[in-house]
């Protein structure tokens, strides 16, 4: 178990965290299998209808406790909550219908889908002390793994590399971590020795981080990678405050040193070459710098909510833009102007994005709307 002397820095990065959950997205739920889609049925799911109207879904606003994301281009997945416990429903934006996944008898406070999009990791608790992990194929219906960890809080990222590998993040009440990898091939969860509580994966085997220095506050440090227990510095010379990484992307941003008022928002492959690298403004938090909110597609097209200019975060109001960058070729577009500074989180092939704190809203680029996918009653 690690300790991190530095309580204020983790539980401002715990705070985070704690926020972006509510975005995004055990005692062993139990499963209700239904009946599966046809081939003809599944293949028109992976074709957007961009001439139809979106088809908002009613709830109560004891019923909904937010949408996890995009299932494929035309369904998303909801968490309503049901009594003591709670269900995920594949939902169809176009239609209106909504289909059972997963029925847990506890509550469900969040759920991730993989990189293919088969199996899904669904977080449940009904105890401040105790956290249950359970990976869902998509495709038989059926649990895969199931596991119970001490904890207070969690976080957990899906190994980009290799479908069946979860990396999960267990926090304790005094503010030390552990980390674990869950294989479900191989039905284990190995606990392992790394020195940040927040890592990405570079490779099949491999994490990096922002190796935070825990005897100072500073508001950026060099990135470290993690292989079998040995930690190796990278991009030796540079300091970072945020990094996030997708099959062969890490994204780094950082600070401009020669004007603190901008940031450097950088994309390497998993050899750490650099592949795309632009600036922009960026915002004050209270104990640093904050992270935009943005996502990747195809990794390649990077959508981003860019401020305006730079200022402080709590003081801003200066405007925002939703920003399309195809980090392979360079180009930019500006989609449209935001009043509201808000997470996205973007259909695969690109043609729609959620926002909203709990992905309640849905923008359409063919007409540049913002409209309610959620409506609460």
């Amino acid at each position: 178990m690690k300790r991190t002397p530095v309580v204020l820095m983790l539980a401002l990065l715990l705070f985070t965290l704690l926020l972006t959950s509510c975005q995004n997205n055990i005692h062993q739920g139990k499963t209700n299998l239904h009946s599966k889609r046809s081939t003809s049925q599944n293949n028109n799911l992976l074709k957007p209808l961009p001439n139809k109207e979106i088809v908002p879904l009613q709830l109560n606003v004891q019923q909904f406790h937010g949408v996890t994301g995009w299932l494929n281009n035309n369904e998303v997945l909801v968490i309503e909550n049901e009594g003591d416990g709670s269900s995920i429903y594949a939902y169809n934006i176009w239609t209106g219908s909504k289909q059972i996944i997963y029925t847990s008898k506890s509550p469900i406070t969040s759920a991730k889908l993989n990189r293919s999009r088969t199996y899904l990791a669904i977080h449940t608790s009904n105890m401040f002390h105790e956290a249950a992990m359970t990976i869902f194929d998509l495709k038989t219906q059926k649990p895969l793994y199931s596991t119970k960890i001490e904890s207070t809080e969690i976080d957990y990222t899906w190994n980009s590399y290799l479908n069946s590998e979860l990396l999960i993040s267990a926090f304790h009440e005094d503010w030390t971590f552990s980390m674990y990898v869950v294989n479900t091939d191989n039905q284990t969860m190995k606990k392992i020795d790394i020195p940040q509580p927040f890592a990405v994966w570079k490779s099949e085997e491999e994490l990096i981080m922002i190796n935070w220095d825990t005897s100072s506050i500073a508001t950026e440090s060099p990135l470290a990678i993690w292989k079998d227990g040995q930690i190796e510095q990278a991009l030796v010379g540079r300091n970072f405050y945020h990094i996030n990484g997708w099959k062969d992307v890490i994204l780094t941003i950082r600070t401009d040193l020669k004007n603190n008022q901008k940031a450097y928002i950088s994309f390497f492959n998993s050899s750490l070459q650099l592949i795309d690298e632009f600036q922009t403004p960026h915002l004050t938090a209270y104990s640093g710098w904050e992270v935009p909110f943005y996502d990747l597609v195809n990794n390649s097209e990077f959508f981003m909510v860019q401020p305006l200019e730079s200022g402080l975060s709590d003081m801003y109001a200066g405007g925002f833009q939703l920003v399309k960058r195809n980090i392979k070729t360079g180009e930019s577009k500006i989609l449209l102007n935001l009043n509201d500074n808000l997470p996205i989180s973007c259909s695969p092939e690109g043609n729609y994005c959620l926002t909203g704190y709990y992905f309640e809203n849905i923008i359409t680029f063919n007409d540049k709307k913002i409209q309610p996918l959620i409506i609460l009653e």
